[in-house]
C-alpha cells in the first residue's frame, strides 16, 4: 500500500492509492479501509474518501482458490482536512507590487495555503470586502459579491501612490466540502 501523493490522505478528496501483494495477482487481492469508501479503479489502483479527520487503515488479504481471504497487511494512514484556503489578488502574492501590477488583475482567488500535492483543489470567492487607504484618507469599504475585481475598487487603486494601503477581509468562501469557516 502506498498513497500516491503523499503520507497522508485527505478528507472529502479523491485519494489516489496504489495496492500490491509481491507475488499475489492484482485481481486476487482484497482491499477494504476502515472508515471511508474505497473503490478499485484498474490493476493496482484504488480511489480513497475518508469522511473524517484521524487514522484509518487499509486492510489488504489475498483471496485463495477456496473463496477464503488470507490477511496480509493493516496499513495505517493519517486523514487530514484540507488546510484553510489563502486569498490572493489575482496573480500577485504577499509582497510589495507596482500600481500596474494591481490593476492588471481581474479577480480574487483562493487555494489551500500550502501544497496538499493535489491539482485542482479550489475555493470558491462569494464575497469579499476592500478598504484602501489612498493619501491619507480611508476609501471604502468596498463589499463585493464574487471574486471580482470592481472597477471601483480599481479607480481607488488608479489614485494610491507609494506608502498607500489595500486591505482585502471578511472573505466568504467555499472549498470542496462545503463553506469555509474564517
Amino acid at each position: 500500500v502506498s498513497a500516491e501523493k503523499m503520507n497522508i490522505v485527505y478528507v472529502g478528496l479523491i485519494n489516489p492509492i496504489s495496492i500490491s501483494v509481491p507475488g499475489v495477482s492484482t485481481d486476487k487481492i482484497v482491499a477494504t479501509v476502515s472508515a471511508g469508501t474505497l473503490r478499485k479503479v484498474n490493476n493496482n489502483k484504488y480511489e480513497l474518501v475518508v469522511p473524517t479527520a484521524g487514522e484509518v487503515f487499509i486492510n489488504v488479504g489475498e483471496r485463495r482458490d477456496d473463496g477464503t481471504v488470507k490477511q496480509h497487511i493493516r496499513y495505517p494512514l493519517r486523514a487530514k482536512k484540507i488546510p484553510d484556503p489563502e486569498a490572493s489578488y489575482g496573480a500577485l502574492r504577499k509582497q510589495i507590487n507596482t500600481k500596474a501590477a494591481y490593476l492588471a488583475q481581474s479577480r480574487i482567488f483562493a487555494t489551500p495555503k500550502y501544497d496538499i500535492g493535489f491539482a485542482g483543489v479550489s475555493y470558491t470567492v462569494n464575497s469579499y470586502q476592500c478598504m484602501l487607504t489612498v493619501r491619507g484618507e480611508v476609501q471604502g469599504p468596498f463589499n463585493v459579491r464574487g471574486s471580482q475585481i470592481t472597477q471601483e475598487i480599481k479607480d481607488a487603486i488608479g489614485k494610491a501612490r507609494s506608502g498607500d494601503m489595500i486591505i482585502f477581509r471578511n472573505f466568504n468562501v467555499t472549498g470542496p466540502l462545503g463553506p469555509v469557516d474564517n
